[in-house]
């Protein structure tokens, strides 16, 4: 008697490929939570390059245009607003990166010069998780830096 098997298909069965897929939930659903703090900051790390960039690109204005650019925080919404010194122009709002917000800015108004250089000013952030920044405008430059995370200069 002759067996008249056909040859099996190489592949996998649909409860393997069930099996391979759970097992990769499981892996995403431990993994995914150990990366939130981690994604949370690479965003508020970049939302700060884009507040940092636009306060450079507001030197680079001044310095291109030849006039002074007044940059002024309104509290009450939490807005920059910049115009251009004795222009009698109505002042532009400035966009605030998501999931950051301006929480103060110490002088409430920070002038740029043709020359270069600024009237300085400190501006804090905030953002959803509680954690606040500094971003530090300097008089003589004009530049602006992150000065740091002020929760965890605190702690330490």
């Amino acid at each position: 008697m002759t067996d008249i098997r056909r040859p099996s298909p190489g592949g996998f069965t649909l409860l393997e490929m069930l099996l391979v897929l759970l097992l990769i939930s499981l892996a995403g659903a431990l993994v995914y939570p150990n990366l939130q703090p981690h994604l949370q900051r690479t965003r508020s790390e970049a939302a700060l390059r884009k507040i940092t960039a636009t306060l450079d690109d507001l030197r680079r204005r001044a310095v291109a245009g030849g006039k002074v650019l007044v940059l002024t925080f309104e509290e009450e919404g939490g807005d920059l607003l910049l115009r251009e010194e004795g222009s009698g122009e109505e002042p532009e709002a400035l966009p605030v990166p998501e999931g950051l917000e301006i929480v103060s800015m110490s002088p409430a108004l920070l002038r740029y010069f043709p020359q270069g250089h600024s009237s300085g000013a400190v501006l804090k952030t905030g953002e959803r998780r509680g954690v606040s920044y500094r971003i530090e405008v300097g008089s003589f430059t004009g530049l602006a830096r992150v000065s740091g995370d002020e929760e965890r200069q605190r702690g330490r």
